[in-house]
C-alpha cells in the first residue's frame, strides 16, 4: 500500500512540474496541423473550382437578331486633336425679282408765271380807291329787298343803284381805275358806259348824253371823264335830271355807297 501511494505522489509531481509543458506542446501541435489541413482544403478547392470554370465555360448570348449595333463615338483625343475639315457652303445665289412695275408718265407740271410788278398787279377791291363820278345829293337810294315807288312808271320795283342828281351835261368821271368793257344802248336806261375794275367789281354808268367819252378797250384812270349826264332813260324820265349809278361784285349788286367817300 505504501508503495502504490508513493507511485501516485511521484506522478502527481511528474504533472505539476513538466506535465504542463508537455499538454501546451501537445496544445500548439494539434492547432498547426488543423491550420495545415484547413489551407490544404482551401487550396484545392479554389483550384478545381477555377479548373471547372476554364473546362466548362458558361455560353454566351447570341445577340438579337433585330438589335442594331451602336455607333462607335470618337474618344476625346480623336475629337479633339482631328483636323476639321470645312464643309463646302453653297455658292450664293442673287434672287429673281420680278420686273419693277410701269412708272405712269405725268406731263409735268408747268412752273407758274412769275408775279407781275407792283404796278401791273390787280388790286384788290380793299385796295382800290373811289369818287363820286358826280357831286349832288341821292335822289332814290340802293334797293334789292324792298321796292320803290317808281313816278314815271307808277309802280313798285326793286332799285340796284343810286340816282344823283347832277344838271344835264354834267361831266361824269370814271368812279376808280379801269378798263372799258361795254358801251350800248339800253331800252330803259339809255345810253350805259360799263367799267371794269378787277377782282369783279364793274361800275355801270346810265341816263347819259348819246355820245359818251370813251370806248370799248380803253384804259381810264380814277377822276376820267367818261360822258355827261343825259335824259336817255326812259324808265327814269320823270324824275329830276341824275346820274344812274350801279355797281356789281362778282355778278351781284351792291350798293355804290360801300365804295364811294363819305361826303
Amino acid at each position: 500500500m505504501k508503495k502504490e501511494n508513493g507511485g501516485a505522489r511521484k506522478s502527481g509531481d511528474f504533472l505539476a512540474g513538466k506535465g504542463f509543458y508537455v499538454v501546451l506542446f501537445a496544445c500548439i501541435a494539434i492547432i498547426g496541423v488543423s491550420a495545415w489541413i484547413l489551407i490544404f482544403t482551401n487550396g484545392a478547392t479554389n483550384g478545381s473550382v477555377q479548373t471547372a470554370a476554364v473546362e466548362n465555360p458558361q455560353p454566351t448570348q447570341p445577340p438579337l437578331i433585330n438589335e442594331t449595333p451602336r455607333p462607335q463615338h470618337p474618344t476625346i483625343s480623336e475629337e479633339v486633336f482631328a483636323p476639321r475639315v470645312p464643309e463646302p457652303r453653297p455658292e450664293p445665289t442673287e434672287p429673281t425679282l420680278p420686273p419693277p412695275p410701269a412708272i405712269p408718265t405725268v406731263a409735268p407740271v408747268p412752273e407758274a408765271p412769275p408775279p407781275p410788278p407792283p404796278e401791273q398787279r390787280e388790286r384788290t377791291v380793299e385796295e382800290m380807291t373811289f369818287i363820286w363820278p358826280v357831286m349832288g345829293r341821292i335822289e332814290i337810294p340802293f334797293s334789292i329787298d324792298m321796292p320803290v315807288f317808281n313816278r314815271t312808271l307808277g309802280v313798285w320795283r326793286a332799285h340796284p343803284g343810286i340816282d344823283i342828281a347832277a344838271a344835264i351835261g354834267t361831266r361824269v368821271l370814271a368812279a376808280t381805275d379801269g378798263v372799258v368793257v361795254d358801251v350800248f344802248e339800253d331800252d330803259m336806261l339809255g345810253t350805259m358806259v360799263v367799267i371794269d375794275h378787277g377782282s369783279n367789281l364793274k361800275s355801270i354808268y346810265a341816263n347819259l348824253a348819246r355820245m359818251p367819252a370813251v370806248s370799248v378797250g380803253d384804259n381810264v384812270t380814277m377822276g376820267a371823264v367818261i360822258g355827261a349826264v343825259g335824259d336817255t332813260a326812259l324808265s327814269e324820265i320823270g324824275e329830276v335830271a341824275h346820274l344812274h349809278l350801279e355797281m356789281t361784285l362778282n355778278g351781284e349788286p351792291i350798293n355804290p355807297e360801300n365804295f364811294l367817300p363819305t361826303r
